[in-house]
């Protein structure tokens, strides 16, 4: 989140507008009317929740993109209020893995590599490369080793962001991890335990984020949209308009607080008359593009499982998918009965932007083969449901922490002139429910 409100000391119910529906845009609008605000939420679309979307098919729910989050105590508290119920994840599907060599491993690496990346990690001081300019492959070859960059880092990078890990800038995505002149990575870990003020590479403020276990609403991450969309009608009423699209900021001009909760291509069309070159600045704001496949199969087509959270994929196997979520087997009702199984596949990224030009059928018999050839199914699925995204995830990269900065110089840094999106310091589903529930 870039920017802050504007809030006279003497007014009692300040107002803000907030323009985007999706779930930044939800999030606001429901932490700003908990504080007491007099909310105006404006969306262009009927729908409000943008990527966030379940779908119920005859077998089970499709999930258009996430479909869980961990469950930190805001995260928690705030489903809570909403009385939308938080499944954990099944006692024996907590596995996660990486496949290496063609087969599914909760550990990849040899025990000389992993004696090796704790060498690293112990004696192994900070480069002298300013941690501005690290890139999560430098980052993790340089504490780490190559092997945990392949193995470990990679799969992770994918799984996240759809993106390589050179891709990646340390001090965007993981600021924890820029490690101060004179430490290595695990002397920096104990200084930060045991000092009250230990050092710091980045002198940058970021918002720490609690940890939680995973969860899943019951009725898929759409009963999560719904039930915020119905709060907000109630709460807001007439305020919360949906099919009404902006066409220029210029009607907000006299209007003392604005959210912009819409992605970045969005806000590059609205500020362009208001602020020129922060509209410029946000083209230059990187997307991984994505495609999610939910597949329905029956169970008996697969001799091993699957069983467990999912698996992720290193850059060195020939995989076309990035990675395979365990839908039924992590969570409950994700599948109709214990007769079907239920997986999400992600495709794409970075390293395959290509396969998002596929047609529908294509890119079934490309999934069906990565399931054959992965996990030895026989026969084929009983339903894929595809959805595609151009724009999935933004890579928080080094231009993106130069386009942070313009911003709050620009822009956001008159009172009441928030950006506010995946993209504006915190990717994940967490770690916006955070960033909303401290607005006041």
């Amino acid at each position: 989140m870039i920017g802050s409100l504007s809030r006279d000391s003497s007014q009692t119910n300040p107002e803000v507008t907030i323009v985007g529906a999706g779930i930044a845009g939800l999030l606001a609008a429901y932490y700003l009317d908990k504080a007491g605000w007099t909310v105006h939420l404006i969306e262009a679309q009927s729908r409000p929740g943008g990527m966030l979307e379940t779908t119920k098919t005859p077998l089970g729910i499709s999930e258009a993109a996430a479909h869980s989050i961990p469950a930190s105590p805001t995260v928690q508290k705030l489903f809570d209020e909403l009385g939308v119920k938080l499944l954990p994840l099944n006692r024996d599907s907590k596995a996660r893995y990486i496949l290496k060599n063609g087969k599914l491993r909760k550990f990849p690496l040899t025990i000389f590599q992993a004696f090796s990346a704790f060498f690293n990690a112990y004696f192994r001081l900070a480069p002298a490369k300013d941690p501005e300019e690290l890139s999560l492959a430098d980052w993790t070859e340089h504490f780490l080793g190559k092997p945990a960059l392949q193995y470990l880092m990679t799969p992770f990078t994918r799984g996240i962001f759809g993106a390589e890990p050179s891709e990646i800038n340390v001090s965007a995505a993981f600021p924890m991890l820029c490690i101060p002149r004179g430490h290595s990575f695990l002397s920096y870990l104990l200084a930060k335990k045991i000092r009250r003020n230990p050092p710091r590479a980045v002198q940058r403020n970021r918002v720490v984020v609690p940890r939680g276990k995973i969860s899943a609403p019951e009725g898929g991450m759409g009963a999560w949209i719904y039930a915020l969309s119905s709060h907000l009608d109630k709460k807001l009423g007439s305020r919360f308009q949906r099919g009404r699209a902006i066409e220029s900021l210029k009607e907000f001009e006299n209007t003392k607080n604005l959210i912009l909760a819409v992605p970045a291509g969005e806000a590059v069309r609205l500020l362009k008359s208001e602020s020129p070159d922060l509209s410029q600045a946000l083209k230059q704001v990187s997307y991984s593009p994505l495609i999610t496949a939910t597949i329905f199969a029956p169970t008996n087509a697969f001799s091993k499982g699957p069983r467990g959270l999912g698996v992720l994929m290193p850059a060195s196997e020939p995989r076309k998918c990035l990675g395979v979520l365990f839908n039924s087997s992590s969570f409950q009702n994700r599948a109709r009965d214990s007769e079907t199984l239920s997986l999400t596949m992600m495709l794409g990224g970075s390293q395959h932007p290509e396969l998002l030009k596929k047609s529908d059928d294509e890119l079934k018999d490309i999934i069906s083969k990565e399931l054959h050839e992965i996990f030895e199914m026989q026969g084929k699925a009983s339903e894929i449901h595809l959805k595609r995204w151009d724009h999935a995830v933004p890579k928080y990269n080094r231009e993106l922490l130069g386009i942070w900065e313009f911003a709050e110089k620009t822009w956001c840094s008159k009172p009441g002139r928030i950006l506010f999106g995946n993209y504006t310091g915190q990717v994940s589903l967490r770690g916006m429910v955070e960033l909303a529930s401290r607005l006041r």
